[in-house]
């Protein structure tokens, strides 16, 4: 097998010979296994099978509507020690005329209705039926910390989408067409941790997929034994799928039983820990560790977020190439907060000149004057001193609590315990 350093390696010397649009970057559904897109999204997925690791397979990611309808394509696969070339050549000849003729066929075939009912802000027209009570109980939620979508705005949507081939409830973040262009495409995820964590502090369960940009959500089930666990999948021969019993959804593949078995064992240790101290989340991205329970923080960083900047820690982004803010607290001033802006190796510390970096310096005030902008607003003031941007609440952030036990759907809960703000 080779190892994923390497496999990410021969994926980078393969893109360019497909096309200098192509690049690559983790598969957000196989843990293991690269994936090469262009820039009309279209993807290519290298990865292994552990029962013959001297081959390398090449499938073409389909539409999840096409998987559904039936369309299914085969993977190609080359020998372990085949030139890049001698791969691309095989995906060329072999897997793209597949993969165009599989899209003209999907293209071709009649879209299913969708119901036509008003299904209120938020919930996508055409996605779900008319809205249950526990997807509204999801929408006050997520309204209670952030905008539902509109097409001036963008905003979160709450409808259906596929995990293992079936239709499980899920929220994410939609960017507007008119924010498209301006914003960029990590949008989405970078605002899933923050969208499953007010769904958490709901009583809501959440599952979020690695590299996902979606979070599914349920009920807490009545379930006995280990929440998340391993499963050989059914999707793909040789792969097996790290599962979360509470609401169905897959986490993550990968093609190595022990590693998926490990990574489940990782996940329920995380739940209990958290059931353990009564938190929504253990960490979130962007926030000064140990101090996401502050509504204060989380507001701020969820302003950035939607403002199209990538919060640092955010899983499968590179801070050596994005810069990621950081949001910490000021112990002595209950009223303010601190914006750093990470880089990495300099750190939150602004790029100089002798560091052989040319412009890193003028990009670190510009994303700092930038920050300010976005956190200039009612009942924020924000202003850059130095190498942070200093943030002043003039009015008090909209509440959100610890998690605590089920609430009944239709009734909010008034929270304890998050008085840090």
């Amino acid at each position: 097998m080779l190892s994923p350093s390497a496999l990410i390696a021969f994926a980078r010397q393969v893109a360019p010979l497909l096309g200098t649009h192509c690049r690559t970057q983790p598969d957000e559904e196989q843990d293991g296994a690269v994936r090469i897109v262009d820039d009309d999204g279209r993807a290519l997925v290298l990865y292994q099978d552990a029962r013959k690791p001297q081959r390398l397979y090449v499938a073409a990611r389909l539409p999840r509507a096409a998987e559904v309808a039936g369309i299914v394509l085969k993977p190609v696969a080359v020998a372990v020690g085949s030139t890049p070339g001698h791969a691309a050549a095989h995906i060329r000849r072999r897997l793209l005329p597949a993969h165009a003729a599989a899209l003209a066929e999907f293209s071709a075939a009649p879209a299913p209705p969708s119901p036509q009912s008003d299904q209120g802000p938020g919930l996508r027209l055409g996605d779900v039926a008319a809205p249950t009570a526990l997807q509204q109980h999801a929408a006050r939620a997520l309204a209670a910390v952030t905008p539902p979508f509109s097409p001036h705005h963008g905003g979160w949507v709450i409808g259906e989408r596929l995990n293992r081939r079936r239709p499980l409830l899920a929220a994410w973040w939609q960017i507007s067409p008119a924010d498209a262009e301006d914003k960029p495409s990590l949008t989405a995820r970078s605002m899933a941790p923050f969208l499953a964590d007010a769904l958490r502090r709901a009583s809501l369960h959440t599952t979020e997929p690695r590299s996902g940009d979606c979070v599914f959500f349920a009920l807490p089930p009545a379930l006995n034994g280990q929440r998340h666990v391993a499963e050989a999948s059914r999707a793909y021969r040789g792969q097996w799928d790290v599962l979360d019993r509470h609401t169905g959804a897959k986490v993550c593949g990968s093609g190595n039983r022990e590693r998926a078995e490990r990574y489940a064992e990782q996940l329920n240790t995380a739940y209990l820990a958290q059931q353990h101290l009564r938190i929504a989340s253990l960490e979130l991205p962007g926030i000064q560790s140990g101090a996401h329970e502050q509504t204060r923080l989380r507001s701020v960083a969820m302003t950035l977020v939607r403002w199209g900047f990538i919060p640092y820690g955010l899983e499968g982004v590179d801070h050596a190439d994005v810069p990621g803010f950081l949001v910490l607290s000021c112990p002595d001033q209950p009223g303010r907060v601190v914006v750093r802006r990470v880089l990495e190796p300099w750190g939150d510390a602004r790029p100089t000149a002798a560091q052989g970096v040319w412009g890193a310096g003028r990009r670190f005030d510009r994303d700092l004057a930038a920050y300010a902008r976005c956190l200039s607003g009612p009942g924020l003031r924000a202003v850059v001193a130095g190498e942070q941007v200093r943030v002043t609440f003039t009015a008090a952030p909209a509440r959100t609590g610890r998690l605590g036990g089920v609430v009944p759907l239709g009734r909010q809960r008034s929270w304890r315990g998050d008085s840090r703000t």
